[in-house]
């Protein structure tokens, strides 16, 4: 059940147009053009399952400025905290 929920989410961020999903949208997009848009839909389903279980795990908010590009249209987590120590 949660594995449709994680797809419907997926393809409803895909059709958004929240700054705040930008990043996870262009490389949903990304692997898209390389895969076709279902197998994005999964990916970014898997991708929202990781970012939700680490929320969960750390007891924190979504961050959208974590999620940056990089190479292109791939985004990656950056921590900020790792440059001040």
């Amino acid at each position: 059940h949660v594995q449709s929920l994680l797809i419907q989410a997926a393809w409803r961020m895909s059709r958004s147009s929240d700054a705040k999903t930008a990043g996870l949208r262009a490389w949903a997009d990304a692997i898209a053009h390389r895969r076709g848009k279902k197998v994005a839909m999964v990916a970014l389903a898997r991708r929202l399952a990781r970012i939700l279980f680490a929320m969960w795990r750390d007891e924190t908010e979504y961050q959208a400025k974590r999620v940056r590009l990089i190479s292109g249209t791939a985004p990656a987590i950056v921590d900020r905290t790792a440059a001040v120590r």
